[in-house]
């Protein structure tokens, strides 16, 4: 069986790039865009954490709750 592979010459020299361009911040510049990223992901991880919370209070009143790895009839 014969592959073909599309050309992703322009992809790795963007991902060059870009790690080029990160290595060049300051430290105090990549925290930063840390923080931005944890404010810009909050409202996923509350409603990661809520769904969290729920799960375990209804399997403590032993109500099985299916995840997703979990077949569903």
């Amino acid at each position: 069986m014969n592959f073909a592979y599309s050309d992703i010459t322009d992809i790795l020299a963007r991902k060059t790039e870009g790690r080029r361009s990160l290595q060049k911040l300051s430290m105090a510049e990549k925290i930063m865009r840390i923080e931005v990223l944890r404010e810009r992901l909050s409202p996923f991880k509350a409603t990661r954490l809520k769904a969290e919370h729920k799960n375990r209070s209804m399997a403590e009143e032993g109500i099985v709750v299916p995840g997703p790895m979990t077949e569903h009839a």
